[in-house]
């Protein structure tokens, strides 16, 4: 018998969306909004991993359990569940963000609604195909090396100037910030004039490559009995906690968030992997050419020696303030 996972996984990411629509219309003084906003990043953070969590223990095993089934083959029906949250997700996405390019208008109720359908569609398209990458898993042990290649790998997308990430969001990031999960401030009221209209303002966007990666993680945990619930109750923290020295005065800008999820996923699930001979020489090459793959990308980074456009923090995971919040314009603006 299948959990109330996914079901829970509907009403968190429905509150989130009833809780978008509200800030879309709530301002408060300046004092209270700056501690909301802080609120506001650990909710629209941590909440999204919970929700994962949840889905993730739907039960994906050969009849559908939880947990006896532990290790077997994904069924069909649950291979389709999430193709449809695949599909139905993107649809929503596409559809919400194409309206708010080309006819609703800059601020109002129709425009923040977007904005949440936008948002609830990433939600459900990176738990989809997260959890279909997370199926093709076949043994635990396989976890190990993919965290480590997935957070070099990210490290390098990162830091490099000219990798494909890095040149999204310096040369598109108006492309990137449609894609990205974004974490909300509360607005404040202003002294001088009221409002101009309804409209959420972000402080930070999450690159959806995030999300989608821990709903492998946790979907492949489920299905071979490892502890989810102990590995997500300490990735929801560590990624809060990574999202406030982002956005302190650090004055941060971009950071891998892969780096801390698989570490988190590692250092919890330590014990779970038990590795012979030829399968550790493989993850010592992988542990291996993932540090030159990091190092790399830092390499190209520290040794940019193009000028730089100063910009506001941003979220973990390929993810920037949004322009008018910089202390500079982003390119392309």
């Amino acid at each position: 018998m299948k959990s109330n996972g996914l079901r829970d996984f509907f009403l968190l990411t429905g509150a989130l969306l009833v809780l978008r629509l509200l800030l879309g219309f709530l301002t408060v003084p300046p004092g209270p909004a700056a501690f909301l906003s802080v609120v506001s990043s650990i909710v629209f953070v941590g909440i999204p991993i919970v929700a994962l969590y949840r889905a993730a223990d739907y039960g994906w095993g050969r009849s559908g359990g939880p947990s006896e089934d532990v290790g077997t083959s994904p069924t069909r029906s649950g291979a389709k569940v999430l193709a449809w949250l695949l599909v139905s997700g993107a649809v929503l996405h596409a559809a919400a963000a194409l309206a708010l390019r080309t006819v609703l208008p800059a601020t109002g109720p129709a425009t923040v609604l977007g904005q949440a359908v936008v948002q609830c569609g990433i939600a459900l398209w990176t738990l989809g195909l997260g959890g279909l990458v997370g199926l093709l898993i076949k043994d635990r042990n396989i976890i190990l090396p993919v965290a480590l290649f997935l957070a070099a790998l990210d490290m390098f997308l990162v830091f490099h100037p000219q990798a494909p990430t890095a040149r999204l969001v310096r040369q598109n990031p108006q492309f990137f910030q449609s894609m990205a999960v974004s974490v909300p401030a509360v607005r404040e009221t202003s002294s001088e004039a009221a409002p101009v209209g309804a409209s959420v303002e972000p402080q930070a966007f999450v690159g959806p490559a995030d999300l989608l990666f821990i709903a492998m993680f946790f979907v492949g945990m489920s299905r071979f009995g490892m502890p989810l619930s102990r590995t997500a109750k300490w990735v929801a923290p560590v990624m809060v906690v990574y999202l406030l020295i982002v956005l302190s005065k650090l004055n941060l800008n971009m950071l891998p968030a892969l780096v801390p999820i698989g570490g988190t996923v590692l250092l919890v699930n330590r014990r779970e992997f038990n590795l012979d001979r030829s399968e550790k020489a493989m993850v010592w090459g992988i542990a291996v050419f993932s540090v030159l793959l990091a190092g790399f990308g830092l390499y190209g980074h520290f040794t940019d020696r193009r000028p730089t456009v100063q910009t506001a923090p941003s979220m973990p995971g390929n993810v920037q303030a949004p322009p008018e919040q910089a202390k500079t314009p982003l390119p392309g603006r």
